[in-house]
């Protein structure tokens, strides 16, 4: 009779033999746990602190996965409840998703199948058992670390194949349960197949790196292929003939657009056609953040007298608030009257000025913010709809990296859907306003009273003069200049200098100055 045999006879596991140090590891995890709940509290989750409900009724049948596709890959914490009540749907939707969160990399995803069989457990919860089939999947591969000339079924090519693809299917998973495992796993798991190959082998060879590699592709593969209906769940939105090189490789499942745009899209991106992307998506956004469109006055602001204890390295000057879940690093020095709202992040040794107010914002280590800078105010989005301006929502941060400095009087806007950053080592003059969704690069020096429209990318090693202006949705090239009182109003390559109303090439500017004398 043939078995399947996952570990071999006489295998034993030695889990006693180093008891005493894991009392030890354990008790201090315990007491770490405690100290940890004693002074950061529970954070509480959306089902907890409440949120957002909104409610959609239908008259026909509802195409759940283009919903989904539509509202479900808006940044934060969005959850699709589909609720029948003598509704005729149509059929099984095993393939979507019931939970999106955030679509910066992978995403959190939960697979509604399961979902329904956890009882909507926490997506972290519902991929348990699933690393643990990954994880005791791997132990079984490498657990026959020598030839046997014995015909068990373990040891056969077929039971091998067998393993390898149940591991493939089990790492597959994860990209659907919990994205943020899948890496992780599937590293453990292609370490498990050189192990294996290590021990059959007898050791490291050009053999057992290529065999092993061969193997690793082949769980990719299966893990991939296995949930392929599943993977294309990411939503954009194309609203300019400007972006149609990017249109044609986009890998969203579907795109909001209009009628004379779809065409740029690929056949296999599903065509959500208005008559005004951009006012679609503000509508959208609306519904999930209502708030959004108003810098509301942040409610949790504490006076840091009295919470100068969790911020013992800080140097604070007179009358600051701080709001709730506000991380400050060590040896940085915050002056008066400054306002640091909820949930802003900011790094070690920085220099924040008085009179400062920063909020939707992350700042990196030896950021100087001087006197009077508002950074990740709502920007200046509005969308004209016949007699009345709808006020785009902004729910993107500013994002201000290592060693920026920023002089005074400086406004930086908060992204509306992304985020408005700018890049190591760039110093900002007096004055200079920054609009929604900038990217700004490395090393950049911007004079005072500059201003940037929203949505515009600046290259590394870029140099702008005093009272220069750069219009939105424009790409600046790598090291490039650009002189003072210039009006930047189409794309500059890499290492070009600039100059004038509208900004033209230097020498074309010098010899239009010249013929003017």
């Amino acid at each position: 009779m043939w078995r399947i045999r996952f570990i071999p006879d006489q295998t034993k596991f030695p889990f006693l033999k180093w008891r005493k140090g894991f009392f030890v590891l354990s008790a201090l995890l315990i007491i770490a746990s405690a100290v940890l709940l004693g002074g950061k509290g529970l954070d509480f989750g959306i089902d907890f602190s409440g949120g957002v409900l909104i409610e959609i009724e239908t008259k026909t049948a509802t195409d759940l996965p283009q919903i989904r596709s539509i509202l479900g890959n808006l940044e934060g914490g969005i959850q699709l409840v589909n609720i029948l009540s003598n509704q005729i749907t149509n059929g099984f939707d095993y393939w979507s998703s019931s939970r999106i969160m955030s679509s910066d990399t992978y995403g959190i995803t939960e697979f509604p199948y399961f979902t329904f069989l956890f009882a909507d457990l926490h997506a972290h919860l519902m991929s348990l058992p699933f690393t643990i089939l990954v994880l005791f999947t791997s132990i079984s591969i490498i657990s026959n670390p020598k030839k046997d000339n014995n015909l068990n079924l373990f040891f056969s090519y077929k039971t091998k194949l067998l393993k390898l693809t149940l591991l493939g299917i089990s790492i597959g998973s994860l990209r659907l349960l919990n994205a943020w495992d899948f890496p992780t796993y599937l590293i453990i798991g292609c370490i498990s197949i050189l192990i294996a190959e290590y021990y059959w082998h007898g050791g490291l060879s050009l053999v057992v790196f290529v065999k092993s590699i061969s193997l690793s592709i082949y769980v990719f593969i299966i893990g991939y292929l296995a949930f392929i209906p599943f993977h294309l769940t990411y939503q954009t939105f194309f609203n300019s003939i400007d972006y149609k090189s990017n249109a044609k490789k986009t890998k969203a499942a579907a795109c909001v657009t209009t009628k004379n745009l779809e065409q740029y899209l690929p056949e296999g991106c599903i065509k959500i056609l208005v008559k005004n992307v951009l006012f679609s998506t503000a509508k959208i956004s609306k519904k999930f953040y209502p708030d959004a469109d108003l810098d509301y006055t942040d409610k949790s602001l504490v006076d840091s007298k009295k919470i100068s204890s969790k911020f013992s390295s800080v140097t604070f000057g007179k009358n600051i608030f701080i709001g709730k879940k506000v991380k400050i690093g060590s040896k940085t020095s915050i002056g008066s009257n400054t306002i640091i709202e909820h949930d802003v992040q900011i790094g070690k040794n920085c220099l924040i000025g008085s009179n400062v107010t920063i909020k939707n914002s992350i700042i990196g280590n030896d950021v100087v913010i001087q006197d009077g800078c508002k950074v990740g105010v709502k920007g200046f989005g509005f969308i004209p709809i016949k007699d009345k301006n709808f006020r785009f929502p902004h729910i993107g941060k500013v994002i201000l990296k290592d060693n920026v400095e920023l002089g005074a009087n400086c406004t930086i806007d908060r992204g509306s859907i992304g985020d408005t950053i700018i890049g190591e080592n760039s110093f900002l003059d007096n004055q200079v306003h920054m609009a929604h969704n900038v990217k700004l690069g490395k090393n950049c020096m911007i004079a005072g009273q500059v201003g940037f429209a929203g949505s515009s990318t600046i290259g590394d090693n870029v140099s702008i003069g005093g009272q220069a202006g750069v219009s939105g949705h424009l790409r600046i090239g790598n090291n490039v200049k650009i002189g003072g009182g210039s009006g930047v109003v189409k794309n500059i390559p890499d290492n070009t200098t600039v100059m004038g109303y509208p900004a033209v090439p230097l020498k074309e500017f010098l010899k239009k100055e010249k013929n003017n004398d």
